[in-house]
């Protein structure tokens, strides 16, 4: 009984004991990471408005000048723009 009392003493002693990594404080990162979350929300909204474009501008387009991932969209049918543009609003 006695070397299971030492045992566990020596070994309490070299293992260390769980500390906090990270203290939060929630009066400052509470706010932050609310800010954080609606600040995209707000500015996507924003962007829809400033961001319109027509099929007028997608014919206008010069394939040369689009990046080359987005090349393959101006060769679709434009047939189906007014559906898909009705669809996003």
């Amino acid at each position: 009984m006695l070397n299971t009392a030492i045992a566990q003493d020596t070994l309490s002693d070299t293992v260390p004991q769980k500390e906090k990594v990270y203290n939060v404080k929630w009066k400052y990162e509470l706010p932050i990471s609310g800010a954080y979350i609606l600040a995209p929300s707000c500015a996507f909204k924003e962007l829809d408005k400033v961001a319109k474009f027509d099929e007028s501008d997608v014919l206008k387009l010069n394939a040369a000048d689009v990046n080359w991932f987005d090349r393959p969209i101006i060769f679709r049918d434009p047939a189906g723009f007014n559906k898909a543009h009705s669809l996003i609003k």
